[in-house]
């Protein structure tokens, strides 16, 4: 008689039977698994168990996703294709599938399932890939960042508020009418161009999803994105890279900027995506809404930096190859992505063991009754899952030699007293290092009681929980490997993306019904990294962050349309203030995360690519590793939280301005001193406190010529007022030197 428990573990394997099927299918051998992602491979073998078994009449029957069945058409996905030199686009339209754009020998392209085993098995084809898509993640910030010298040293207009550059954003839950994005002087969207995926009107539209508004006016008049009634995301990150402000102290970084926006799509959204199209929404969709920014750009002959606040958990599966290269193909002079890290390091989910030790535990939590975790090993390593102590302790063990490539490993752990089970599955793709234990309970994680995992080789080895519901935690000795680390979502772990990590300045704030919202984390409440902020290095031991910068309590604009929809959210008790404008309700938000910083940079950068327009990638990594602040002095910089430090922008500024290289003047701000304009000719230096040393100021061209000298006395005031000379307009310094602490710096100005 099969005991319950081998019913058990059959069940479990069944339940990867379809994706067993599909690793060995075909003709070919293996030709089809060892060019398609794992995610492909899991849409064909959901395919191929729908048209073996569902009845078309009940696919979708309950409203909710099913796989399409025998007599429907072929759902479509959209994906990565890296083809030879011999591969023509017409290949494309014989397997029913549509190319979307191109970038050297990788293609964007909507390709029916039912057609990757046949694109697979050609030869002018080397992969196939895409991947689900991920979650989302003014005031003081432009303070701390140190933007408020760009603007405020200047004479009018300002030098440096972004103007003529096109910040890019991609993200969800947009709203174009909050006055934050209009031009105040015209009342038109700043927003020259949208393509929001999940449009609905697709008639007579070129995309492949939704559908795009250009010109200001259409912009407006389309109003906000599908989806702007569910999540308001978007809209504050929007304005914390570029908003206007709109008579608040609550503008954005580059707030004179282009703008140019896409609604992609994320897990919030999937409610509103029809169940037929759910697979046109990858990574690959996300890569056109990358190229659809910075084409617009270049027809606006415009430099353009892209804010990108969402992302997924970076695994040992090579999932991402083509996104990360096509990433690194549309980056380049005047064109820079800059990615969130993560809000990822509240919990461990990384254990790894050196080759120094034998073995390494940790004990295992989850809120669900599922998990998955990635195991990497340069060599034969075992692994002892157990759960229960002392004599009632259940133990599974399963080594590397179990585990041949494209094969299927099962087990089953049982509680003491047989009511609660562990079912395991382990795969393990072609002649790849890594293999997936995938985990499967009858009740929730945290009910199994002393799970725990042990790590023995004498090789390296490391285990990665795929999602931070699912982490480990350290107890007592022998089970205390785990840490926080190796946790930088993608696309923020790709080479060629600026990764943004979140500090924290504001602690707290009043809500526009006049409550303190405190939200204080101990002992990192001083300009420190954040708590929750992803650290690295990436899986394969490269820095991230690069940078960070203020991401908690950020103030911004919030949806109208969001706040109609949801007066009573949580969410909107974090907000700040309401406020009426052409007869609709808008609000002020405070949010944190690295969503947040992440905008914050990217607006920084637009005042960089201002002052170079062909600015590179590199050129920014160089710059802020130049001009960061080092918020832990004991720290050596770089490192794997901070990255090079938190941003300086007016450093950054001053130094692609070549101000360093001027001998006599000093490239930083002048903190404690406030430069205005009286008229054409007059400006005035004001401080807070009376000058009680005396000031030396020197005006210089941009080439260091110093064209006029000032000594100015000290004395029972807070103001010197400058007469300028004549000069034809350009861009000037004026550099203050003085014993007085926070006078020294420089003041760049447009005459």
């Amino acid at each position: 008689m099969t005991s319950f428990t081998t019913i058990i573990q059959r069940v479990f394997a069944l339940s990867l039977l379809w994706l067993w099927t599909a690793l060995s299918w075909g003709g070919s051998g293996d030709l089809s698994s060892s060019k398609l992602s794992s995610y492909l491979t899991y849409l064909l073998s959901q395919r191929r168990a729908a048209l073996a078994a569902c009845p078309p009449s009940v696919a979708m029957a309950d409203g909710q996703y099913r796989p399409l069945c025998s007599g429907q058409s072929s759902p479509q996905v959209m994906a990565f294709v890296q083809t030879d030199g011999s591969f023509e686009d017409e290949v494309f339209s014989s397997h029913g599938a549509r190319c979307c754009c191109r970038v050297g020998d990788i293609a964007v392209a909507l390709l029916p399932i039912d057609a990757l085993p046949s694109l697979a098995t050609r030869e002018d084809v080397r992969r196939i890939e895409a991947r689900a898509t991920g979650k989302v993640l003014m005031d003081t910030t432009r303070m701390i960042v140190n933007a408020t010298p760009a603007y405020q040293s200047s004479m009018s207009p300002h030098p440096f508020t972004g103007k003529g550059v096109v910040v890019g954003v991609m993200d969800v839950g947009f709203d174009f009418t909050h006055p934050t994005f209009l031009d105040m002087e015209t009342g038109r969207s700043r927003v020259g161009a949208f393509w929001d995926q999940l449009s609905l009107d697709t008639v007579g539209t070129s995309l492949p999803v939704g559908a795009d508004y250009v010109g200001e006016q259409k912009v407006l008049d389309y109003a906000h994105s599908r989806d702007a009634m569910l999540i308001s995301h978007g809209t504050h990150t929007l304005g914390i890279a570029a908003g206007g402000g709109y008579d608040s102290p609550y503008r954005g970084v580059a707030y004179e900027s282009e703008l140019c926006v896409v609604a992609n799509a994320v897990n919030t959204d999937l409610p509103l995506i029809d169940s037929t199209d759910i697979y046109r929404y990858t990574t690959a969709t996300d890569a056109l809404g990358f190229k659809y920014i910075f084409d617009y750009a270049e027809r606006r002959s415009a430099p353009c930096v892209i804010s990108f606040s969402e992302g997924y958990h970076e695994q040992w599966d090579d999932e991402d190859l083509l996104y990360a290269e096509f990433l690194s193909r549309l980056v380049g002079p005047g064109r820079i992505i800059v990615t969130s890290a993560g809000n990822e390091s509240v919990v461990p989910t990384y254990l790894g063991k050196p080759s120094s030790l034998y073995q390494v535990g940790a004990q295992l939590m989850g809120g669900e009754k599922q998990g998955v975790m990635h195991f990497f090993a340069d060599g034969p390593f075992e692994f002892l899952l157990s759960v229960g102590e002392g004599a009632t302790t259940s133990t599974v063990v399963f080594s590397s030699s179990s585990l041949e490539n494209d094969t299927l490993w099962c087990d089953t752990l049982w509680t003491h007293d047989r009511h609660r089970y562990l079912a395991l599955q382990a795969l393990r793709r072609p002649s790849l290092p890594f293999c997936q234990l995938s985990l499967q309970s009858n009740d929730y994680l945290y009910n199994l009681s002393h799970l725990r995992l042990l790590l023995r080789s004498t090789s390296t080895v490391s285990a990665l929980c795929s999602s931070s519901s699912f982490f480990f935690f350290n107890s007592d000795e022998g089970w205390d490997g785990a840490t926080a680390t190796h946790n930088i979502l993608a696309p923020g772990c790709f080479p060629s993306v600026i990764t943004v990590g979140s500090t924290i300045h504001r602690t707290g704030f009043y809500n526009y019904l006049n409550e303190y919202k405190d939200y204080a984390q101990e002992g990192r409440n001083d300009g420190v990294l954040a708590t929750y902020s992803s650290v690295g290095p990436t899986l394969d031991g490269r820095l991230k962050p690069e940078v960070v910068a203020p991401g908690n309590n950020i103030i911004s604009s919030y949806s109208s349309f969001y706040l109609a929809a949801n007066p009573q959210a949580s969410d909107i008790q974090s907000d700040i203030a309401h406020f009426d404008y052409n007869g609709r309700t808008y609000a002020w938000n405070a949010n944190t995360g690295t969503s947040m910083a992440t905008p914050v940079v990217a607006g920084g950068i637009a005042l960089w690519l201002q002052a170079k327009p062909d600015l590179t990638p590199e050129e920014v990594v160089e710059l802020l590793q130049l001009t960061s602040r080092h918020p832990e002095q004991e720290l050596t910089y770089p490192n794997n939280e901070y990255g090079y430090g938190e941003m300086d922008i007016y450093a950054g500024l001053l130094r692609l301005l070549g101000v360093d290289a001027i001998e006599g003047v000093t490239a930083q701000a002048p903190h404690a001193i406030t430069f205005s304009r009286m008229d054409n000719n007059t400006v005035r230096l004001s401080a807070a406190s009376s000058f009680t040393a005396p000031l030396c100021v020197g005006l210089y061209d941009m080439q260091g010529r110093q064209l006029h000298t000032y000594h100015l006395s000290a004395g029972d005031h807070s103001e010197h007022i400058l007469t300028l000379p004549t000069l034809s307009s350009a861009l000037y310094l004026l550099s203050v030197s003085s014993p007085q602490s926070g006078y020294n710096g420089v003041f760049v100005f447009r005459y």
